[in-house]
């Protein structure tokens, strides 16, 4: 790593890069010891709980992290309009008498989940690749989909067939 290498004149400066590069190693051990603590906490979720983890996994963009803090952030919501209002993707709304005003999407609500969101939904701007890890998540999920909505969709077909090639071929069609 280049940053190991870099030495400076100064001592303050040198001991600064020092503290910054112990930092970013520390923080790169805690990763591991946190994801095995989030899979350890995921097996403990409640059944219902846990097929929605998986549901969400097999969505591009979102894996294991993202997914528990989706569920974990969410909750339960008994309306869709209460789950709207938390997540900050209610539209605003200025009414006075008559006068009824409606705008953008508020900000208003939990700054977290807009962030996860956002971050999962910028897969979508590149051609699907289907991975190992996602192709196995997916198998299930769009199966059960494809049996549901009975249409035949890339993510039906690759999930179910565990080929890209006829993915491919199927939707040229």
């Amino acid at each position: 790593m280049w940053v190991k290498t870099q030495r400076f004149e100064q001592a303050a400066q040198q001991m600064t890069l020092e503290d910054h590069r112990h930092e970013v190693e520390h923080a790169a051990e805690r990763i591991p010891r946190l994801e095995h603590s989030i899979d350890a906490a995921t097996e403990t979720l409640p059944v219902k709980m846990h097929a929605v983890v998986e549901a969400l996994r097999s969505l591009r963009g979102v894996a294991r992290v993202s997914a528990v803090s989706i569920v974990a952030e969410l909750g339960v919501f008994a309306r869709a309009r209460q789950l709207m209002g938390y997540s900050g993707a209610a539209l605003w709304e200025d009414a006075s008498g008559q006068r009824v005003r409606r705008g953008s999407i508020s900000k208003a609500g939990n700054a977290h989940l807009p962030r996860v969101g956002v971050e999962a939904a910028g897969c979508y701007r590149h051609r699907p690749a289907i991975g190992h890890s996602l192709k196995v998540c997916q198998r299930h999920c769009s199966a059960r989909a494809c049996e549901r909505t009975g249409k035949r969709s890339i993510a039906c077909i690759s999930a179910t067939c565990g080929s890209q090639r006829v993915a491919r071929a199927s939707s040229t069609r």
